[in-house]
């Protein structure tokens, strides 16, 4: 990592630089060359990497295979795996939100502030490795087990084309239920001098969600990214302030898992009924 933090402050105690001052104060630590600290330069390594997935493998096969696994899933299940036929759009990472990101790692949630994170600085030589969601998609099924159906799916595709491929769980404390399967993607990007190649590396991050959820993350996702950016009194629990702005949003994403949860009950305790 090429940083300086004795640069970063100029007086004691170090201070946090907040949001608005962080992108002057990576200039100040950062020993690099500047240009790597450039939106422009984030945005084509971002386009270097979305074109080597698109080429790879795993992409390709799992554009593929939907079909077959949701024909599979009704087939077993009868009812449909998709609510509208499933359409891989890759989102690129607003250079905004990813600076945020990087922020909110080295030093807003940073414990060990001044010293580095527990997983070590994310600075430009790293970052892109650091991160897995600088380019991502989003699958939506219709039903809560279909989630589960398509991470077990896509662990076994890579498996087959030789892909890094890792299923990772959540259940948020603000009411955010999904999985992320996370693919290795290797890729080249062009040194600053236009002279030679460099390989770097990230994790395409496919998120995986139901119906259901996808309408309460929209509604509440702007509000989650402005508050998380916020200082926040560790003592005060928002589960009990029903005033406070988070509790119905963040509880509204828990009651929709819950009903998800019954609604797969009734479906399965209808297809184990006897025939009238």
């Amino acid at each position: 990592m090429q940083f300086d933090l004795a640069a970063g402050h100029a007086t004691e105690p170090w201070e946090k630089p907040d949001r608005s001052s962080y992108e002057e104060w990576l200039a100040r630590v950062w020993t690099g060359d500047r240009r790597e600290l450039r939106r422009g330069r984030y945005l084509q390594q971002q386009r270097d990497l979305q074109k080597a997935f698109e080429e790879s493998k795993f992409f390709l096969q799992l554009s593929n295979r939907l079909r077959d696994w949701s024909l599979d899933y009704e087939d077993r299940k009868g009812v449909p795996l998709f609510g509208a036929p499933p359409e891989i759009k890759l989102e690129l990472k607003p250079w905004e939100s990813f600076l945020s990101k990087t922020w909110r790692a080295n030093v807003h949630n940073n414990p060990n502030w001044p010293a580095p994170p527990a997983d070590g600085w994310l600075s430009p030589d790293c970052w892109f490795e650091g991160l897995w969601d600088v380019v991502r998609c989003r699958i939506v099924v219709r039903y809560l087990d279909g989630v589960q159906e398509l991470a077990d799916h896509m662990t076994s595709l890579g498996g087959e084309v030789g892909a890094d491929v890792e299923v990772w769980t959540h259940a948020q404390d603000y009411g955010y239920y999904a999985m992320h399967v996370t693919v290795r993607q290797d890729f080249r990007v062009q040194t600053l001098n236009f002279e030679d190649e460099e390989e770097r590396f990230s994790k395409i991050e496919i998120q995986l969600t139901t119906e259901l959820q996808e309408t309460i993350g929209s509604l509440t996702h702007g509000y989650f990214e402005k508050r998380r950016e916020e200082k926040q009194d560790p003592d005060q629990k928002w589960q009990w302030n029903y005033q406070s702005p988070e509790f119905t949003p963040y509880y509204l994403g828990h009651m929709l898992h819950y009903l998800e949860g019954m609604i797969m009950r009734v479906r399965e305790d209808i297809g184990r009924a006897p025939d009238a």
